[in-house]
């Protein structure tokens, strides 16, 4: 789903200019061994050269004709070759379970231009010859059923699923108790509790995100949904509307709407671009990517908070202060 909602954000701009040849990256793809039997598992490692300001990603599900994804990782963050290019591996273990001469079809890849737009490339296809478990067995039979096996055992589901239904039962009896207290303390804040600016919440929830540290321990996947959920909650409370179940697109659309327009809803279109390419696509970024977005998500609520009107001055104090 994340991937979808990202290429329908990028699709416009991606048709709309030739990328340049300095924007496009190096694929390529190789496999361990080229001669292999039924079920053996062949590991293909794709790799991808690119400028340090592209993202190239290879999609979570691939089609690979006759074989089939056992395993798969993306490797290592992006290693820095040290002349402005990246490196990137992402390696698939896979298996076929037909003899005969197969082919691991071309392999899409993705990336993001420097000018925002998505763009693909394909690798090389791969020949492997897969071989028969029985090609060297003369005349091959198959073995005689086994007779049956009288198993005996006790009867002892009923009584894991009375005790499953009353901890549920009790859960959701404390549940209820807590949501009840939670609301009447709710009410009785509510009374007195001023309204405090959803700027200064947004502000005060990124300062202890920066504090807890998840991008300085590489847990990438929790920091980027823990900012992406902060910046959308303000967003949605700032301009009125329910944010945080709309898709990147949405939000943006529901931005235009409310006039925000120019500047501010471009950088916000590309932060959050930036921010489900971690979430959705299994990117890996690196840590000054992440103190960028950090960053980024503070002038986010800079740039679109309520200013504070200035105080007209009575005539009077004009004058003595003349």
């Amino acid at each position: 789903m994340g991937w979808l909602v990202l290429a329908l954000l990028l699709a416009p701009g991606a048709a709309s200019a030739p990328a340049a040849a300095a924007d496009v990256p190096t694929v390529s793809a190789r496999a361990d061994r080229t001669e292999a039997r039924v079920g053996d598992v062949v590991t293909v490692v794709v790799t991808a050269v690119y400028r340090r300001d592209l993202v190239v990603n290879l999609p979570p599900r691939v089609d690979l004709g006759k074989f089939t994804v056992v395993d798969r990782s993306d490797g290592e963050a992006p290693r820095d070759l040290g002349d402005g290019h990246y490196r990137r591996e992402f390696i698939l273990h896979v298996a076929a379970y037909e003899p005969g001469h197969h082919q691991i079809p071309p392999l899409e890849l993705t990336y993001l231009s420097s000018g925002g737009e998505l763009r693909t490339l394909e690798t090389a296809a791969i020949e492997v010859k897969v071989g028969s478990l029985l090609a060297n067995v003369p005349d091959p039979k198959l073995k005689d059923n086994a007779p049956p096996v009288r198993v005996m055992e006790s009867v002892v589901w009923p009584y894991y699923a009375l005790g499953a239904f009353l901890a549920a039962l009790a859960l959701a009896g404390l549940s209820i108790y807590l949501w009840q207290r939670r609301l009447l303390r709710g009410r009785a804040g509510a009374q007195t509790a001023p309204v405090r600016p959803v700027h200064e919440i947004a502000l005060a929830r990124l300062d202890a995100l920066r504090k807890q540290g998840l991008h300085e321990r590489a847990e990438w996947k929790a920091f980027y949904l823990a900012v992406s959920e902060i910046i959308r909650e303000y967003l949605g409370a700032r301009y009125g509307f329910d944010s945080l179940e709309m898709t990147t697109t949405e939000l943006v659309a529901a931005l235009r709407e409310r006039a925000l327009g120019g500047a501010d809803e471009d950088m916000i279109a590309r932060w959050c671009a930036a921010c489900d390419l971690v979430k959705f696509a299994r990117y890996v970024p690196i840590l000054d990517e992440a103190h960028a977005t950090l960053d980024g998500a503070y002038r986010i609520v800079d740039a679109t908070r309520v200013r504070e009107a200035a105080v007209a001055l009575p005539q009077e104090v004009k004058v003595d202060a003349a």
